[in-house]
């Protein structure tokens, strides 16, 4: 080192390396070196480094004072220190094994950031006591390490704010990390578990095979599992683990889980829709199509196929193939229109029938519209095809039902003319038999006399109730007779019903029991209908009893309605027989013997479905017979 003269170093040692006891390493050496005078806390020596690290030229800092190193809010603090260290030879910062971190100031007034270490010296040669301050400049590395932690905060930041569960684990599988997403679905202290006893959210067996992948691979892997959500409820994740390598070494394993709930149950509607969608089609036998006129791609649905009885896999999709499905009579026809749709570009629909291959016809309704460009120029054509062979069988089917019900309503229309002009031409004889009977009966006779006109007014009012029900099934039958409702109380018809077959009951020697609630039984009914009803059943039940037998009457309320029955003992009826007796006209040998019509039981079972009820019978041979019948509430 050479000496200068100069005010800076007026009144100071001139001091050299040499005579600090410092070689070549002084000069070598990467950091700054500052040597200070302990007590004067000037600068007696700065290598190189120091002088460019602070700016200044060689020699320069020689006889400064180290303050002009620090800046000025530093300074107060330096110089009591320093003058502790004189007084006492006890500094806290000097012989510190651990550098200091500081901030040093240049020559041009910007400041660093450094670390320091100070070391007390005595040279060899002269008599004094200095400091040596070792200085390295740490701004750019500790910048570095800010702008590591800024990023790793950031990386942190999102990580954390990720919605996705991230976590890390090393080469065993135990928790080294783990973000808020998973912290909050787990809860509790992580770190240091195994992966494979908390990962409740991510419960699926493929999980501990992925790593053993991973791990032998050295490659990422993916799988979709089942797990739990938030909530507890079955979940679904997208599950990808990669390795994390460090020199080339495996040091653990990354694990990124997307919830993917949501969009799996998309999935699941959308094949559950084209289920339903399919099944539909199905049962209606409706299927959809879609034809690319430029490349001429005809797309089917599933029921397509069933309904021109075409293999999937042979079946190359081209309209060609669609018309070689097609009866070879509606072929041109078929054809015809789907030009015409296209050159047109308007909606269509047409009927073809189909020959499949098992040589079943069946016909085949097709109906779409044609879809164009921004030129206006056909580009699709889409529509739906639909069997309609079994609806044009019920068409055919209804038709030829229509007309029989034609031909029926007018058989029964000339039959009911019919009646009503046998009932005519029956009544006025029968009105001139019963006027003279009355008058022989009011004429005195002989008692054999009296006896013959008699008979003969039983046997006109019997012809007069036949009239009546002759009457009576046209109107039932041609569906002009109409219930007249009103409020009525149905006891009381029973009770009244029960008086009037009292002399039949009487005359036949038998007995009849009523079991009917005190109260009234009120409904909406036709009275006079219900009345008839009973007349029926009850005057069959003396007809077809044993003499001294019993017949019963009753009425139950149940939660349908009310069940009205007439039982007796008589002979009872074959289950074969019973729904004979329903039918008008229909009569059994019983019947027959008894003088019966057929007609009654019929009338009976229009007037109760005409008042919403039912009518039946329950029998067995020798157990005798009860014939019911029902009323809705409020009938």
């Amino acid at each position: 080192m050479c000496a200068r003269d100069s005010d800076l170093r007026r009144g100071a040692r001139i001091l050299s390396p040499r005579d600090m006891g410092f070689g070549q390493l002084y000069d070598d050496v990467g950091d700054a070196v500052v040597v200070a005078d302990a007590n004067t806390g000037n600068v007696v020596l700065a290598n190189p480094v120091a002088e460019e690290m602070f700016g200044y030229e060689p020699d320069e800092l020689i006889g400064k004072a180290i303050e002009v190193l620090m800046p000025p809010r530093y300074r107060e603090a330096h110089r009591r220190g320093m003058g502790a260290y004189v007084a006492t030879g006890q500094g806290h910062m000097i012989d510190s094994r651990q550098p200091q971190e500081l901030v040093g100031l240049r020559k041009d007034g910007r400041e660093f950031e450094l670390e320091l270490t100070l070391t007390r010296v005595r040279a060899p040669r002269i008599n004094g006591r200095f400091v040596v301050a070792v200085i390295r400049d740490s701004s750019e590395r500790k910048a570095a390490a800010r702008a590591l932690a800024a990023s790793e905060a950031r990386w942190r930041t999102l990580v954390d704010d990720a919605p996705d569960l991230i976590l890390t684990t090393d080469t065993t599988g135990k928790i080294v990390s783990s973000n808020r997403a998973v912290q909050g679905l787990v809860g509790g202290e992580l770190v240091g578990r195994s992966i494979f006893e908390v990962a409740a959210p991510l419960a699926d067996p493929r999980l501990r095979p992925a790593f053993e992948q991973v791990a032998s691979a050295g490659s990422s892997t993916s799988f979709v599992g089942r797990g739990a959500g938030p909530d507890g409820t079955p979940a679904w994740y997208h599950v990808r683990l990669g390795p994390i390598r460090l020199d080339g070494w495996l040091e653990g394993f990354i694990l990124i889980a997307t919830d993917i709930t949501a969009e799996k149950a998309s999935e699941d509607a959308v094949r559950q829709l084209a289920a339903r969608l399919a099944d539909a089609q199905r049962l209606s036998h409706v299927g959809s199509w879609e034809w690319e006129v430029s490349d001429d791609r005809l797309a089917w649905s599933d029921e397509l196929y069933a309904i021109y009885g075409v293999d999937r896999h042979t079946f190359g999709g081209t309209v060609a193939e669609f018309l070689e499905a097609i009866h070879p009579d509606d072929r041109v026809r078929v054809q015809g229109a789907i030009e015409a749709a296209i050159s047109g570009s308007r909606p269509f629909a047409f009927d073809h029938r189909v020959v499949r291959p098992d040589g079943q016809e069946r016909l085949v309704h097709c109906q779409g519209e044609v879809l164009v460009n921004a030129q206006r120029r056909p580009t699709t054509l889409v529509g739906t095809c639909q069997d309609v062979t079994a609806l044009r069988d019920a068409a055919r089917h209804m038709a030829e039902r229509d007309a029989q019900l034609r031909l029926e309503r007018e058989r029964v229309q000339e039959r009911t003319e019919f009646m009503h002009a046998i009932a005519h031409d029956l009544q006025n004889p029968l009105t001139t038999i019963m006027g003279y009977a009355e008058f022989l009966d009011e004429s005195t006779l002989t008692p054999d006399q009296a006896l013959y006109v008699k008979e003969l007014e039983r046997a006109a009012q019997r012809m007069q109730a036949l009239i009546a029900d002759l009457l009576d099934a046209a109107r039932l039958e041609a569906g002009t007779a109409t219930p007249k409702l009103a409020m009525a109380d149905l006891a009381a018809l029973l009770r009244e019903a029960a008086a009037a077959i009292q002399p039949g009951i009487q005359s036949a020697d038998l007995t009849l029991a009523l079991d009917l609630p005190a109260e009234p039984l009120l409904v909406r009914t036709d009275a006079r209908r219900v009345g008839q009803v009973l007349a029926n059943l009850l005057s069959n039940a003396v007809k077809f009893s044993t003499d001294g037998g019993e017949i019963a009457l009753r009425a139950l309320q149940t939660a349908a309605g009310l069940r009205i029955e007439v039982s007796d003992r008589g002979a009872g009826i074959h289950p074969e027989d019973r729904e004979k007796l329903f039918r008008r006209y229909s009569q059994l040998e019983a019947g027959r013997r008894h003088g019966g019509t057929g007609l009654g039981l019929g009338i009976s079972r229009s007037i109760v479905e005409a008042l919403g009820g039912e009518i039946g019978v329950t029998s067995e041979p020798g157990q005798g017979s009860i014939f019911w019948f029902t009323l809705p509430p409020g009938a």
